[in-house]
């Protein structure tokens, strides 16, 4: 009759772990073999990322050359940023992050794109902020990207305009918690991203009308490969 192994025993049992321990007898073993897998892993995503935004440069080359500007992808700025942005998609987890990142690189390919102060403003509030920051901005510049500055204003004062877009609004249409849509508002407030009707922070609520900022549409623009500059 087999004699009960106790729970330190049948670790040590365990066939992986005796395979391990075989390979690997000390612990610096082990932590080698370990950042090589780690390294493997991120070579391969830094690999995909890489892949992914050349073709998508090809693809607009392609359908129009002039559109694509090859000397700005040889200057250190172009590759600064391109290397800052893959390595943050190997870093985050969220899909639709790393298709905003990339998307970044890749309209900062274009002729047609911001100088670099307002590139080195965007690529702050990029690396900072969430999808779901973002996908709120797209969603208000689908609505508002054809509203000059004047008539956003009047959005804001008149709300029972038929422009006029709430957080409850809002919250319907993308199936969000409306108080998470709030923090996510008030978040993008705080970077001049988003006006609200309301005076204060606190007087939010999800009746509130909201509309983008010259700034924010200015980034949104950016990201849809719409730039056309900044409206003063």
């Amino acid at each position: 009759m087999m004699s009960k192994l106790t729970p330190a025993e049948k670790v040590v049992d365990n066939s992986l772990v005796q395979a391990v321990a075989g390979e690997f007898p000390v612990l610096g073993g082990l932590a080698s073999f370990w950042r090589d897998k780690i390294a493997e892993r991120r070579a391969r995503e830094v690999d995909q990322s890489l892949a992914e935004i050349e073709d998508d440069i090809q693809h607009i080359y392609a359908a129009m050359q002039n559109k694509v500007d090859v000397g700005h992808l040889k200057s250190t700025d172009f590759q600064e940023t391109l290397a800052s942005l893959v390595e943050q998609c190997v870093r985050d987890a969220d899909e639709r992050k790393r298709e905003y990142l990339k998307k970044f690189v890749v309209n900062y390919a274009l002729s047609q794109r911001p100088d670099k102060v307002y590139k080195d403003m965007f690529l702050q509030t990029i690396r900072e902020v969430g999808s779901l920051h973002i996908t709120v901005l797209t969603q208000l510049y689908a609505e508002q990207k054809t509203l000059s500055e004047q008539d956003l204003e009047v959005v804001l004062t008149q709300p029972n305009r038929s422009a006029a877009i709430t957080i409850g609004m809002l919250s319907q249409r993308m199936h969000t918690d409306k108080a998470l849509l709030r923090a996510v508002v008030l978040q993008a407030v705080s970077r001049s991203l988003i006006q609200t009707s309301e005076p204060t922070w606190a007087a939010v609520t999800d009746k509130s009308v909201i509309v983008l900022t010259s700034i924010g549409k200015a980034f949104v623009s950016f990201l849809a490969g719409e730039w056309s500059g900044i409206a003063s």
